[in-house]
């Protein structure tokens, strides 16, 4: 069992992984969230952390007019997300600072994902 456990491991752990990001942004905050995530994105292609595509951000708000922010990345591996510069880490914690927890939710959520489909 565990040699399967390893070379599952082994062969996922180079595949890319799309994830479903929703940043739910303190109201008032949004234009200085845009200008964090935009330098964030930055340093994940100067690193090379995430494909280039898909990558969609959309905004929405909820019932009660509070901000959130939807986004669709690749990283590049599993490992990825994992094993990121100081640089990444720094602007993820201002990242965190502009948003917050709301209906039993953290202000950050991240939900692995499938693509189905892409168009082009």
């Amino acid at each position: 069992m565990f040699k399967i456990f390893l070379l599952a491991s082994l062969l996922f752990a180079d595949s890319p992984e799309t994830v479903f990001s929703t940043y739910r942004v303190k109201k008032g905050y949004e234009a200085e969230f845009q200008d964090v995530h935009s330098a964030t994105w930055k340093a994940y292609r100067k690193y090379n952390l995430v494909l280039p595509s898909p990558h969609t951000i959309v905004k929405g708000k909820e019932e009660s007019g509070a901000p959130f922010f939807v986004e669709i990345l690749t990283w590049k591996d599993h490992d990825a997300p994992d094993h990121v510069p100081a640089e990444v880490k720094a602007l993820w914690t201002k990242l965190e600072d502009l948003c917050e927890k709301r209906d039993g939710h953290r202000g950050i959520e991240f939900t692995e994902m499938e693509i189905v489909k892409e168009n082009y």
